[in-house]
């Protein structure tokens, strides 16, 4: 099992916000057990029985099955889940107060696995406004926790009902349930519970029984609540898709790393991390993301896991991805490259392939010496190249392209004065590009401020003709 995070980086920071409505509800040990905790608001003076479910198709049942099953069995209903979510909610109770929920507990036998929590759906004003969820085997016997922030306790953050009523001291009960959730695996028995002074079962017959009512004294008169507008189960969030490249050639170079590609949900976050760690040191991190940002992590050879929560509702269909506690991970695995790459073919260039089609390709300068060096920019980052100079093919050799897109090449010193063509192909002869050049004799300026050195001849031989156009007219005055 992961340990929990507490960092505050963009995946730690919204993992310390809701671990623990990620928290598989009730991660315990196996065992039979009812569950039952000290009173928290006014006690019971007794209880009466409620219903009897002898299905769960009941209009106003709200169940979830994801990745798991329920299914009505003799003393109870039979509950399992493989990394997935079974819940219970009835919505056709009469609604009561907070203040009358009694000792709540729930009467379960586990087979395998992870243990359901308690659930009470509530309202403020006449509005659904969240579900407060018991999981005394995970935090404590009065311990409980929002799936909405509701009298100033943010999310999943941890309260005693007294503590609650204090604060909402309206707060009505309409909804009472059970569930085994958010990726959890196990399986057992609901035999039923008790909320609101209220026993309800689970069983394959059922005998009369009254209209369930509550015999607390409450601390605070409650009010009529209607039916929830809408449904209080938020939808299912996708898991995030991911696009895994592994280490491959370009052409007849070695790209050495492969890449994670992760695309998230909107309301989703999402780490990288060395496999095998526990994320409590910076060091375990590869990358990490904010909510809804889709990225590629470039990554070595190696195992890693990517982990991933939302922030909001739950995941849906887990697919490849694995629960654990209150997210959910998969492992990918980058293999080191064995090759060999394409074996580089015998090519020769030909002038025929410099067309105006594939001019350009990469950057170079206008002019160079015989002999000289020139840059060219704008090439391929790390790939094998070889270059050549046209118009008859000499060879200027292969290299590798710097990081910058950059390489520099030598001009032989016997290169006839005027215009040729650089051309620059890749280690399989596809041609990049090409561009002209104008080689001049070795030591001539190079340097172009902007105006064509022709501009100068054309601009004496206009002073010239002006001086001499000058001369005449001044002639012709004096005659």
């Amino acid at each position: 099992m992961k340990e929990h995070l507490v960092s505050p980086t963009p995946f730690r920071r919204a993992a310390a916000v809701v671990a623990l409505s990620f928290l598989a509800l009730g991660a315990g040990s196996l065992g039979a057990q009812a569950v039952t905790e000290t009173p928290t608001v006014a006690a019971c003076t007794g209880t009466v029985t409620g219903p009897t479910y002898t299905s769960l198709d009941d209009p106003t049942i709200e169940k979830t099955l994801t990745n798991g099953t329920a299914a009505i069995v003799d003393g109870g209903v039979a509950i399992s889940a493989t990394n997935g979510h079974v819940a219970f909610t009835d919505y056709g109770i009469t609604p009561f107060a907070l203040s009358a929920a009694g000792s709540p507990s729930l009467d379960y036998t586990a087979t395998s696995g992870q243990l359901p929590g308690l659930t009470m759906s509530f309202s403020l004003e006449g509005a659904w406004a969240g579900t407060l969820v018991h999981e005394p085997d995970v935090y404590g016997a009065d311990q409980w926790w929002s799936t909405r922030p509701v009298g100033g306790f943010d999310r999943a953050e941890l309260f005693t009902l007294n503590e609650l009523l204090a604060q909402e001291p309206d707060a009505m009960i309409m909804g009472v349930g059970f569930s085994l959730g958010s990726g959890a695996t196990g399986a057992g028995t609901v035999h039923g519970f008790t909320v609101g002074c209220t026993t309800y079962a689970f069983d394959v017959t059922a005998t009369p029984t009254p209209t369930p009512t509550s015999t607390a004294t409450p601390t605070v008169a409650p009010t009529a609540t209607p039916a929830p507008s809408a449904s209080p189960t938020p939808g299912a969030v996708p898991v995030p898709a991911l696009d895994i490249v592994q280490p491959t050639c370009n052409g007849t170079t070695v790209v050495p790393n492969g890449s994670i590609g992760i695309s998230p949900a909107s309301s989703v976050v999402w780490a990288v991390v060395v496999a095998g760690t526990d994320g409590e040191s910076d060091e375990d991190y590869i990358a990490e993301s904010e909510e809804g940002e889709a990225r590629v992590v470039a990554v070595a050879p190696g195992t890693y896991e990517v982990w991933a929560l939302t922030v909001d509702g739950e995941f849906g269909d887990l697919g490849d991805w694995q629960a654990d506690d209150y997210f959910i991970y998969r492992t990918v695995t980058i293999n080191a490259f064995t090759g060999p790459c394409p074996a580089v073919t015998s090519w020769t260039p030909s002038a025929d392939q410099l067309t105006a089609a594939n001019q350009g390709g990469f950057t170079a300068p206008a002019r160079v010496n015989q002999g000289g060096a020139v840059t060219l920019g704008g090439l391929p980052a790390g790939a094998r190249v070889r270059t050549f100079l046209f118009s008859v093919p000499t060879d200027l050799g292969a290299a590798t392209v710097a990081a910058d897109g950059t390489l520099k090449v030598t001009i032989p010193a016997g290169t006839p004065v005027g215009t040729h063509r650089i051309a620059v192909y890749q280690a399989d002869g596809t041609l990049i590009g090409w561009r002209s050049v104008e080689v001049v004799a070795a030591g001539q300026q190079l340097a172009v401020t902007g105006v064509d050195p022709r501009a100068g001849i054309l601009a004496g031989a206009v002073l010239v003709v002006a001086g001499g156009a000058l001369v005449v007219a001044r002639r012709r005055l004096a005659s």
